[in-house]
């Protein structure tokens, strides 16, 4: 597998601070410097820590779930860490690729859309989808192991481990396949949409979803359509993004509450401390436990008060 390498100069943005992921505390070897990674999203960063463990230290820009990658901007501290780390892994899919100008050529730049094969249209959120990880990962550890040669057996074991905990999610994926397939549900902000295709979850709001995340509005027609699937409790679970708190999303999120529609809130980056591959076991978890609570829901026949939406349409 192949590797990008990154274009050019320097750009600024607004205010924020970068967090350091340390490294694993067995210093390297004193002959050998630790190579400085450099990330907007977290999670890229922990795939970058996973392969190459106390070799690696990890800076990414953003810090928690909450914080939407596509509008946030880099301060001009923020711009040097990128520009001065050994290398820099980023989403790209129109996520994060404001942070491309910050790069220059002497850097290893890996890009997940690029190594993912991903297409203009196509749901970005490419941490969701473990072969387009697994191949950013090999594409880092042989830039990791050209910068130190005599550590390829160590990196190509830490490699291996990490590409198991790929193997774990998609069992995980599969797990729920074989539960749930068919099974309705809907989307907030398509977060999580490589996850519930791999289930062969039926995503019904699919336009909505798309609406909301990139900005561009969703008609009445759709809206309608989805509080009638909310109302009539036809999804079995609505999946939430805590990046996206505008009254609309606010309104549908409580709508689906009042429905006893359990909520998965699912965001863009895993907790402080929590690696990809837990993350991921986590996310999974998550919605195998919600779908079901929604099966007990149904048998129940609960009776949900007809409650005011409260929707506004765009």
């Amino acid at each position: 597998m192949g590797f990008g390498l990154g274009v050019v100069v320097l750009g600024v943005g607004g205010p924020a601070q970068a967090e350091v992921i340390p490294a694993q505390a067995t210093p390297p070897s004193p002959q050998y410097a630790t190579r400085n990674i450099a990330c907007v999203e977290r999670v890229w960063c922990t795939v970058a820590q996973a392969v190459g463990g106390e070799m690696v230290a990890s800076t990414a820009l953003i810090q928690t779930p909450g914080i939407d990658p596509h509008d946030f901007r880099a301060s001009p501290m923020q711009a040097r860490e990128i520009a001065q780390a050994d290398t820099v892994l980023l989403n790209g899919a129109g996520m994060d690729d404001w942070a491309l100008p910050m790069t220059h050529h002497g850097q290893g730049v890996f890009v997940a859309a690029t190594l993912g094969g991903w297409r203009r249209g196509q749901d970005p959120h490419l941490f969701f989808d473990p072969e387009t990880v697994a191949r950013v990962a090999k594409a880092f550890a042989g830039w990791l192991e050209a910068q130190l040669p005599a550590r390829r057996q160590q990196i190509a074991g830490q490699l291996d481990d990490f590409l198991h905990q790929v193997d774990e999610a998609k069992e995980g994926v599969e797990k729920l396949r074989k539960r749930f397939r068919g099974a309705p549900v809907a989307e907030i902000e398509p977060v999580a949409q490589r996850l519930l295709d791999g289930a062969g979850l039926v995503t019904v709001d699919r336009p909505w979803a798309m609406g909301i995340m990139t900005g561009s509005g969703v008609t009445p027609r759709e809206t309608a359509a989805l509080m009638n699937a909310i109302n009539h409790r036809r999804i079995r679970l609505l999946v939430n993004n805590p990046a996206d708190s505008s009254a609309q999303t606010v309104a549908v999120a409580a709508r689906a509450r009042a429905m006893a529609i359990p909520l998965v809130v699912i965001g863009e980056n895993p907790p402080a401390g929590v690696g990809w591959g837990e993350w991921l076991e986590v996310t999974t978890a998550s919605l195998d436990q919600a779908l079901r609570d929604s099966a007990e829901l149904r048998s129940l026949d609960l009776q949900i008060p007809d409650t005011d939406t409260g929707m506004g349409h765009h």
